[in-house]
């Protein structure tokens, strides 16, 4: 007998390998994000940096503030004096980096409004590599450099001067919690920007 099917069907006639070389050779047309919600990934971007940087400012400030005080209005021991000044250089070094990512920002988006690139797929993808460079790397690695020896001076010297009272004890151990805590948020960071690269990408 003849086999019959309705036109638009598929018969028996057609192999398997005819039919995964077929639906293979269809051509889809790539997903493109909308100018609307590419606005909108990058305004919510800058509103979470400059929450960030305003944390970071206000922070760094305030620390600067309190050990300084501390420093010229005490009489604490020369070691304690060294771990605050660590700490207040430290605060310097944060605040530095921050605002040196803020001003490569500025440049880049104005170099981008002037070439008409402002709210472009690329011009995004670059502010997200960045952040994600922010989070690892050296950008990462030297910020915890710089803030873990002025903490752990503080402590050890707890430990060492006043080993019955826990001051010591609790500050060193906060630190090494908090430096552990601080590599794993920057790399669950570094992480979500990289998967938000990897999405743009994939609309090329």
């Amino acid at each position: 007998p003849t086999n019959f099917a309705p036109e638009g069907t598929m018969t028996n006639d057609n192999s398997p390998d005819e039919v995964r070389s077929l639906w293979q050779s269809q051509t889809v047309p790539p997903f493109q994000i909308s100018p609307d919600e590419l606005r909108l990934k990058m305004k919510r971007l800058n509103r979470k940096l400059l929450i960030r940087d305003s944390i970071v400012y206000v922070i760094c400030a305030g620390e600067t503030v309190w050990f300084t005080y501390w420093i010229l209005a005490t009489r604490i021991p020369v070691t304690l004096r060294v771990g605050f000044i660590l700490i207040i250089l430290a605060m310097g070094f944060l605040a530095g980096q921050i605002w040196l990512d803020r001003h490569s920002r500025k440049a880049h988006r104005t170099t981008a409004a002037a070439s008409g690139n402002a709210s472009s797929v690329d011009f995004f993808r670059v502010e997200l590599d960045r952040q994600r460079n922010f989070h690892r790397g050296i950008w990462f690695w030297s910020r915890l450099i710089a803030l873990l020896p002025g903490l752990l001076v503080c402590g050890i010297w707890g430990v060492v001067v006043t080993p019955k009272s826990p001051f010591g004890y609790g500050m060193t151990a906060a630190t090494l919690i908090l430096g552990a805590l601080a590599i794993w948020l920057n790399q669950k960071k570094s992480l979500s920007y990289q998967r938000q690269i990897n999405a743009l990408d994939a609309l090329k």
